[in-house]
């Protein structure tokens, strides 16, 4: 039994369906199709001229949720885009900030909720955040709190979960090199219109025409042509709304805290299906989906 068409082509192993078909198999129940051209039904055929009884279509729906990443990217030739935020109670992402506000993030939500993101974080190929977060919170954008054990190895144990490739939009090149984005430890790209004349170690400015209406869609086009699968957005409020309005979504988790703030960084508006709900001490977690 198995989710996925078994692949008929040399990738970073060989092909699944020779080895099935060289084994005393007689009977193989495939979820669903590859839609990968080089496989996209040559599988089954392997199998099926080897003689073994193939039956498809089971649990179709549910194979490909479970390979919807993948899938996003075969057919719609775009990673998977997870929106991620925390807002307060009154619907709002952040305090109303001053030029001698601290940097840093402004927590809603707990511990708890935190290492859940780390661990959605070691989930996704790619994650993404504007200028604004960048300058405001100088994130990491790294896997360290999962499990909280894990984050500091012993010597000569390397860390088990990858990092994402870490995005950053930065049209006029304003944000501070010293910020964590730029220490080299991760991929990074850098998202401009006016880009310098080299990288940085571990860093590269990227191009883009922001004033273009479709600019989302050819940063969608390149992490598709570097074999990216999935995306998170995790800030801010402008950044994302771009992604609603232009429908560039697959899923919505919002954290809403317990606090008011009154004045601050109004959260995106979006409409959607409710496919999940949790409550933890400090935050409710809702999870959407597009209507459509």
């Amino acid at each position: 039994y198995v989710s996925l068409e078994p692949c008929a082509h040399y990738g970073k192993t060989p092909p699944c369906a020779d080895m099935l078909a060289s084994l005393p198999i007689r009977r193989v129940v495939v979820g669903s199709f590859d839609p990968n051209p080089k496989v996209s039904g040559r599988g089954i055929a392997k199998l099926r001229a080897a003689g073994i009884e193939v039956v498809t279509g089971v649990l179709e729906q549910a194979c490909d949720e479970v390979n919807r990443f993948f899938m996003s990217h075969h057919r719609r030739h775009r990673p998977y885009v997870i929106l991620k935020w925390a807002q307060s109670a009154d619907g709002l992402m952040d305090k109303e900030r001053t030029a001698d506000s601290p940097v840093g993030p402004v927590w809603i939500t707990g511990r708890e909720e935190q290492c859940l993101v780390h661990q959605w974080r070691a989930d996704v190929q790619s994650i993404m955040v504007g200028t604004r977060t960048a300058l405001a919170d100088d994130p990491s954008l790294t896997v360290r709190l999962i499990p909280e054990a894990l984050t500091a190895p012993p010597t000569g144990i390397p860390n088990l979960f990858p990092h994402p490739l870490r995005i950053v939009t930065d049209r006029r090149l304003r944000l501070p090199q010293s910020l964590h984005l730029f220490d080299g430890q991760v991929p990074t790209w850098v998202l401009t219109s006016c880009p310098p004349g080299s990288d940085r170690p571990n860093v590269q400015y990227v191009s883009c025409d922001f004033d273009e209406k479709n600019w989302l869609h050819h940063v969608m086009d390149r992490l598709y042509q570097h074999q990216i699968q999935s995306l998170m957005v995790e800030g801010g409020a402008m950044l994302l709304q771009s992604f609603i309005d232009t429908g560039l979504w697959d899923e919505v988790r919002v954290f809403t805290g317990r606090m008011t703030w009154g004045k601050g960084l109004r959260a995106p508006v979006f409409s959607g299906n409710e496919t999940a709900h949790r409550t933890f001490p400090d935050s409710d977690l809702r999870i959407y989906r597009p209507q459509a």
